[in-house]
């Protein structure tokens, strides 16, 4: 399938030639190695000059995907919780950093994927925790400023 990405660009340069600035921003989920799909999404990133925030999972992650995205300006690696695990109960919405496990063991994961990622790729990974399912239990947000 090939997308005809003609009418967002003929947007981004109404907005432009305005002076205005579209707030928006890219999400890759789910990473743990290049893609043909992230190859691709790394090269709309550059014409468009909005960058990608990479959802890495850290357990899964391989140095491959570290080498590419270091060689790129656009591609900013995000911690991903741990390893995209479901720990809730059968019935419940998936959740990795939920209120099922205790704190203690949400911290640890949430530490090793912090660790893992800077590991990977060298440096600090950007502030910011994704979690799987978009769901984390209040108790982790004060602990999860010590994890980076």
């Amino acid at each position: 399938m090939k997308i005809d990405w003609s009418p967002l660009r003929t947007e981004f340069d109404c907005w432009a030639e305005q002076g205005l600035v579209l707030p928006v921003w890219w999400r890759d989920d789910d990473a743990i190695s290049v893609t043909s799909a992230l190859d691709k999404l790394t090269g709309l990133s550059s014409e468009t000059g909005i960058p990608v925030h990479l959802a890495i999972i850290p357990a899964h992650a391989d140095q491959t995907l570290a080498n590419f995205v270091t060689n790129q300006n656009n591609l900013i690696p995000l911690v991903h919780g741990w390893a995209h695990v479901n720990h809730a109960p059968e019935g419940e919405k998936k959740a990795e950093f939920g209120a099922h496990r205790t704190l203690s063991a949400r911290i640890t994961d949430a530490e090793r994927g912090f660790a893992r990622i800077t590991e990977l790729f060298g440096v600090q990974p950007a502030p910011v925790f994704v979690p799987p399912w978009n769901r984390v239990a209040t108790d982790l947000f004060e602990p999860l400023a010590g994890c980076g």
